[in-house]
């Protein structure tokens, strides 16, 4: 359920879009709409899995999807990582031009300061993003990979921090100073209390999701030891509480943003927790009965993914829904999932299956019409929206063909929007509070060693 954020909070959200819009301006042509342009990234959402799922349930809010919007595959890249995708379809680059290739930072302060192992940054980004670009009109980001720190934009920026930054483990303990996590910075206590810890789920919310016994459920929504002692093997009893209070945060943060945004406000939201219960359930779930599964995994764990499915869309038509009917909305994945060799049981993506993309607002192709669709094309679709131009370096192209009714014209390209050039913010940035929580899920989801 959406929280109501206090009157304090929509003043000071209020005084930073006045200020931002005086301070920066704006250009562009003709959007394509005033209404609202958002993007959610949901991470892991697989083409082949939505497919097996909605032939195998009945799902209300998916076939609402069906009705009202375009779904189709999404073509990926290799190397399928996710910070480095998530820039891609942020800035419209490939990853040898926008300078992030993988999970951890390489600025040299924070590298010498904590021996490599902090999560990648914003500084490392070198083209610039959407919402750096789209100046005239207010952005929020929710969660986005590489934004963190928080750099001062037109809008709102709840970085990738913003849930790590108390010490999970230790359920909800401070863990020390939080340093450039949202911007403005005024408004981070009132989105503070959309923060959840793991702690928080309740044995009602594990049991809804997985079949285990109530004491089961009791011990992981408290025993978080395994994932702080860098244990690689990723098991969803040991995971579930986190992703789930991972997501539940996020969806609070966004629907907060979108309840009280500009209505021509340029919308960036981050969702992480499918990829993380595809890694840890797809083996055994009852859409995939031909692996290698146990039957006690399969009994335990078996209906999770497709229970994940149906919490997530849920959650999608509530954001759909506080977005307005006159937005614009793209649900994009970056990846799918692929069986892996018959040696192993932990499925992953590494090579490149297709994820999934969801258009609304602007009508439907006709039936039966595919829109070929790329990771790289999804900026240049949201800098088109908002009537600006896509730059000479971008590979990708407009998906004019998502949105039939929109009468825009496609404005001949730039050369380039140049290259972001970012410097350290603050001496006192260093390894900050939840950096080691981030590290051991990445280590625990096997991404890095």
């Amino acid at each position: 359920m959406c929280r109501v954020p206090t009157i304090r909070f929509l003043s000071a959200l209020a005084a930073t879009l006045l200020a931002g819009a005086v301070l920066l301006g704006g250009c562009g042509g003709e959007p394509a709409s005033e209404g609202r342009i958002v993007l959610i990234g949901v991470d892991g959402l697989c083409w082949e899995t939505l497919n097996r799922w909605e032939a195998a349930e009945d799902n209300a809010d998916y076939a609402w999807f069906r009705e009202n919007a375009y779904v189709g595959p999404l073509q990926t890249i290799m190397p399928t990582k996710s910070p480095i995708i998530w820039t891609s379809v942020a800035t419209g680059a490939r990853p040898e031009d926008h300078g992030v290739v993988g999970f951890l930072s390489r600025v040299r302060e924070f590298y010498e300061a904590f021996g490599g192992q902090t999560p990648i940054s914003s500084l490392e980004v070198r083209r610039y993003p959407f919402w750096e670009i789209i100046k005239e009109r207010p952005s929020y980001v929710v969660g986005w990979w590489a934004t963190w720190p928080a750099l001062p934009l037109n809008g709102v920026m709840v970085t990738d921090k913003f849930y790590f930054w108390r010490d999970m483990m230790k359920h909800g303990e401070s863990c020390g100073p939080a340093t450039q996590i949202v911007y403005p910075p005024e408004i981070e206590s009132d989105l503070t209390a959309l923060r959840r810890g793991p702690d928080s789920v309740t044995v009602q919310e594990i049991q809804r999701f997985l079949d285990v016994p109530a004491d089961v459920a009791a011990q992981m929504a408290k025993d978080r030891e395994r994932l702080v002692k860098g244990e690689t093997l990723q098991r969803i009893e040991h995971e579930f509480p986190l992703l789930y209070s991972m997501d539940e945060t996020y969806y609070a943060v966004a629907e907060t943003l979108l309840a009280t945004g500009a209505d021509d406000g340029i919308f960036a939201i981050y969702i992480r927790g499918p990829d993380i219960m595809g890694h840890a359930t797809m083996f055994c779930s009852k859409l995939y009965e031909d692996t290698a599964a146990t039957p006690q995994d399969r009994e335990l764990y078996g209906e999770a993914l497709t229970r994940y499915y149906a919490y997530t869309f849920a959650q999608l038509r509530k954001l759909v829904d506080l977005a307005g009917e006159d937005a614009l909305v793209i649900i994009a994945s970056d990846h799918g999932f692929e069986r892996p060799p018959e040696d192993w049981v932990r499925w992953g993506h590494g090579h490149k299956p297709d994820g999934t993309i969801i258009a609304l607002g602007g009508g439907i192709p006709a039936p039966g019409e595919a829109v070929p669709a790329h990771i790289y094309d999804l900026a240049p679709t949201v800098l088109w929206l908002a009537g600006h131009e896509a730059a000479g370096d971008m590979p990708g192209h407009p998906l004019t063909g998502l949105f039939p009714e929109v009468r825009r014209e496609v404005l001949p390209r730039r050369a380039t929007y140049g290259v972001r050039s970012v410097e350290l913010p603050d001496a006192t940035l260093g390894p900050q509070a939840g950096d080691e929580q981030m590290v051991e899920l990445l280590r625990s989801l096997g991404y890095i060693e």
